[in-house]
C-alpha cells in the first residue's frame, strides 16, 4: 500500500513539475519582460542558444552559423520626449563561420521602460522588437519584427549569458519552444554548445 501511494505521489509530482510551461497560455508566454529585471541584466554579452525565423531563407542562413554572440553596451544618457524616455545602447553581433568572424554594430533605442526596442539602421530596413519573459534566470528572449524590401520576418531568439555556457535546462528549452509555437514559427534552430565563439581565433574577418 505504501509503495502504491509513493508511486502515485511521484507521478503527480512529476506531472506538476512539467506542467507549468505546457499549461501557460500564449498570452502569458509572450508577455514583455519586467523592466526592473531587464535593467539589471541587459548590458552584457550574450550567446545565442536557439532561434526561429519565419523567413525561410533567413532560417536556413542561421543554420550555417557556428556561433553567435550579441552584446549590449552603454551608449548615451536617457532622453525624454513627450513623456517617453528613450535609452540608446550599442549592439554588437558577432557571427562565426568556421574560423571567420563577422561583426555587425548598431545603435538600439530602448522604449517603453526598456521593454521594447528599435534598431537604428539608417533607414535601410525597419527592425523593432520586444524582450519577453522567461523562467531561465540568466537568459534573454528577444522577439524581432523585420521589414525590408527583400523580406518580412518575425524572429525569436533565446540567449544566455556567455559566462553561463550555451545550454539551458530542458524545461527552459521547452518553454522557448512553446513561445515559438505561440508565434506560429517553425521549430527552432539549436546552436551547437561545444562550438567556440569568436575571440578565440587569431584569423578574424570583418564585413
Amino acid at each position: 500500500m505504501f509503495a502504491l501511494c509513493a508511486t502515485t505521489l511521484l507521478y503527480f509530482l512529476s506531472f506538476s513539475q512539467s506542467a507549468p510551461a505546457a499549461a501557460l497560455a500564449c498570452e502569458d508566454l509572450l508577455k514583455p519582460m519586467d523592466p526592473p529585471r531587464l535593467d539589471q541584466q541587459l548590458l552584457r554579452k550574450w550567446a545565442l542558444v536557439a532561434g526561429s525565423l519565419s523567413h525561410p531563407a533567413s532560417l536556413e542562413a542561421l543554420k550555417t552559423r557556428d556561433g553567435i554572440t550579441m552584446e549590449f553596451s552603454p551608449s548615451t544618457p536617457n532622453t525624454t520626449q513627450n513623456s517617453n524616455t528613450t535609452t540608446t545602447v550599442h549592439y554588437t553581433q558577432t557571427n562565426r563561420f568556421g574560423i571567420r568572424c563577422e561583426y555587425l554594430t548598431y545603435n538600439i533605442s530602448l522604449l517603453n521602460d526598456n521593454s521594447t526596442f528599435r534598431f537604428d539602421v539608417g533607414g535601410r530596413f525597419n527592425l523593432t522588437g520586444v524582450f519577453l519573459e522567461t523562467s531561465c534566470p540568466d537568459c534573454l528572449v528577444m522577439k524581432w519584427e523585420v521589414m525590408s524590401r527583400r523580406r518580412e520576418s518575425t524572429d525569436l531568439y533565446l540567449l544566455r549569458k556567455v559566462e553561463g555556457g550555451r545550454e539551458v535546462e530542458e524545461e527552459e528549452m521547452e518553454e522557448f519552444r512553446k513561445q515559438v509555437e505561440c508565434l506560429g514559427l517553425p521549430p527552432p534552430v539549436v546552436m551547437e554548445p561545444g562550438n567556440v565563439l569568436c575571440g578565440f581565433y587569431q584569423l578574424l574577418w570583418k564585413d
